[in-house]
């Protein structure tokens, strides 16, 4: 049997072999299989198939190949079904399933690859005395595929560590050492990840990446009709984020849209992104057909790994939604979770209403929220038990360009629907957090909605990037500042979360880590507001009028904003140039929609009037309305006014809030919403 293994797998006589994936060890000297010790009946011939594809790990082994090397030439059988009975044997010896593999993948029309890693044990004798000699046992990687990069065996450290202990008597010691190694990388990893530029994504260990790239319409629809290929792309990506939580890491839609109508190759795009694969997609709608296509690519290598195409009525679209997420899954050799998808509707024309109001609501502007508001109640009223729906009318009604008391007040009967109907849609919970946080100003009744939703799905970037408020006025800055890392992980093109680490510094008072940050996103994205402002803001605060004055010219600059007054060399006049500028585009934008007095007061802070700013302050606090307002905590711009007793009454009002009765009531209701939800 010995010469048997030796023979598939070339190796030289003598030369006793282990190969450990998982928690099995394939032993070729004894042609025995164990796992943790304990040996599984495998029987010659599929023992052989399995050694052969261990050792060549990664790569595809052909059939015709398994049938030369592992059959004695002259031998008159089926091979076809011997094969196939080789590696069901296999599977089942292992525990493994062809639709959704961990060791042995199938490879369609050509033959199999072994997708775990593998250690390969080697050396001269079996049981050296002494292991820690040079001709002790040598540990080395056999070989991994691109999928499992993230589960590589470190070249340095860790193969030092292997080569130290016998494997028998000492595994313990190896996995212990091997963990503290890796340990150590991740934390050295982190620790360098807050130093990065924006559009270079952190690495997430143990996950693969994924990018799912905008469908494209091929019918020609432009504008508010191309909604089919946007929508389809974010629900995708909401699926595979939520479904396959512990196994995959998807970047969010905002960073995914920004290639969208671009011609840049796929691996700059899985460069920028930090991606292992990219899903490229097209949609057709030709009458009552719609044909869409998906190809799943691998970054490493440019190659095809899954393409297929369907073609359904449109009424099936969820229905394909559905086969595509899991079919990309079991592409990935992904260990799918336990668990039932969530319902969203059996109603097509509810379903397609659904989706024109997410396509209206990730333009992200006040007059598309209030179109996504129209296209979302059209599919309530279709299907009033649509929670999903009832969870994006609540985001809708935030971004709509209407009062705050308004706006709040419908974004929080949506969300407490969605809620009462499925207690376990995050985004309903996102809702009610940014519903406590920015119009309650109950920090921790926003924190437990921030921690339930991240909960429900830990790879929801707009969860992780919304807790950092929480971190940052209770004053934990530095995990206010992890947590927006975070959000910059699953979503590293998005402006907003690349922004806000900037400002998150701000709020922390480290200054000139909020302007490099700052400078970073406008980089990303130039011309963006809330770079430029938390740029100039920490320039004030640092007293260097100079290139304050510098950051608001070149603002004012890029806007193309002429004055009337001539320019000048002096920082303090272009300062107030600035601040006038500014106050009079403000109040134009006010004409269209509704502006905080909160807003205005931050303006005449820089006009150095401390009078209005409180005013308007005391405007905002009777209105709840502004975001700035929780975060007055914290805000190093209002620092003069703190010794005045009228803005420690605006400050009392948001630290004690007064809505909703006490937390602990509301809590006990949230519970009975739970309950209830479960015995429907």
């Amino acid at each position: 049997m010995r010469e048997a293994m030796q023979e598939v797998m070339k190796e030289p006589p003598g030369e006793a072999a282990l190969l450990r994936f998982g928690a099995y060890e394939l032993d070729l000297a004894a042609g025995e299989l164990r796992k943790s010790g304990v040996l599984v009946k495998l029987q010659a011939q599929p023992l052989k198939v399995l050694a052969l594809l261990a050792s060549r790990c990664g790569e595809v082994v052909d059939r015709n190949e398994i049938q030369r090397r592992v059959w004695q030439p002259g031998t008159h059988v089926d091979f076809d079904q011997g094969i196939n009975a080789c590696i069901k044997a296999i599977r089942t010896a292992l525990g493994d399933r062809a639709s959704s593999p961990r060791f042995v993948e199938t490879v369609p029309r050509r033959g199999y690859r072994f997708i775990g890693p593998v250690v390969r044990i080697t050396g001269r004798t079996a049981e050296p005395a002494d292991p820690s000699l040079a001709g002790g046992d040598r540990a080395e990687p056999v070989g991994l595929p691109s999928r499992q990069a993230t589960c590589t065996v470190p070249a340095g450290p860790v193969h030092r560590v292997l080569t130290r202990f016998t494997p028998r008597r000492t595994w313990p010691v190896v996995v212990a050492s091997s963990a503290l190694v890796l340990l150590a990388i991740f934390v050295l990893q982190t620790a360098s990840t807050s130093e990065r530029e924006p559009h270079a994504a952190p690495v997430v260990y143990g996950q693969d990446r994924l990018v799912v790239l905008p469908f494209v319409a091929l019918d020609g629809a432009t504008d508010s009709k191309d909604y089919l290929g946007d929508a389809l792309t974010a629900e995708l990506i909401s699926q595979l984020s939520r479904r396959y939580r512990n196994r995959l890491g998807v970047i969010a839609r905002t960073s995914s849209m920004r290639y969208k109508g671009t011609d840049k190759p796929l691996a700059a795009i899985a460069s920028e992104l930090g991606v292992a694969y990219l899903l490229d997609g097209t949609v057709r709608r030709s009458g009552r057909r719609l044909r869409v296509t998906a190809e799943l690519i691998r970054a490493a290598d440019k190659t095809s790994v899954w393409a297929d195409s369907y073609d359904r009525t449109p009424a099936d679209l969820l229905a394909v939604q559905s086969e595509l997420a899991e079919t990309i899954a079991h592409a990935l050799a992904i260990e799918l979770l336990p668990g039932s998808p969530r319902r969203l509707t059996g109603d097509p024309a509810a379903y397609e209403a659904y989706l024109k109001g997410r396509y209206h609501l990730s333009q992200g502007k006040p007059k598309a929220a209030a179109s996504a508001v129209a296209h979302l109640q059209r599919a309530l009223a279709i299907d009033p038990f649509f929670a999903a729906a009832h969870a994006a009318l609540a985001h809708a009604h935030l971004k709509s360009p209407v009062p705050a008391k308004e706006r709040f007040r419908a974004a929080r009967s949506a969300a407490r629907a969605a809620l009462t109907i499925d207690e376990s849609n995050a985004e309903a919970h996102l809702a009610m957090a940014s519903i406590h946080f920015y119009r309650d100003w109950d920090v921790e009744a926003a924190r437990h909605s921030f921690e339930r939703a991240i909960e429900l799905d830990p790879g929801y970037a707009e969860a992780h990037h919304g807790s950092a408020a929480y971190y940052s006025v209770v004053g934990k800055h530095e995990q206010a500042i992890a947590a927006v890392q975070r959000a910059r992980t699953l979503d590293p093109l998005s402006p907003s979360v690349n922004s806000d680490i900037g400002w998150y510094y701000y709020f922390a008072r480290q200054y000139d880590r909020a302007i490099a940050h700052s400078r970073t996103t406008l980089e990303l994205e130039p011309g963006y507001y809330w770079a430029h402002r938390c740029i100039l803001f920490s320039q004030l605060l640092k007293g260097d009028l100079a290139l304050a004055a510098r950051a608001a010219q070149r603002e004012m600059d890029e806007k193309s904003v002429r004055t009337g007054q001539a320019s000048t060399a002096d920082p303090a006049d272009t300062l107030a140039r600035y601040w006038q500028w500014d106050l009079e585009r403000t109040r134009r934008y006010s004409e269209r929609a509704p502006v905080a007095p909160s807003t205005l007061a931050m303006i005449y802070l820089g006009m150095g009037d401390r009078e209005r700013a409180i005013v308007a302050f005391e405007r905002s606090a009777a209105r709840r309305a502004g975001w700035i307002m929780p975060f007055l905590r914290v805000e190093p711009m209002v620092d003069p006014l703190r010794g005045d007793p009228r803005f420690a009454a605006v400050l009392r009002q948001i630290e004690e809030p007064a809505l909703s009765a006490d937390f602990g009531r509301r809590k006990r209701s949230e519970e009975l919403l739970r309950k209830s939800s479960r015995h429907r």
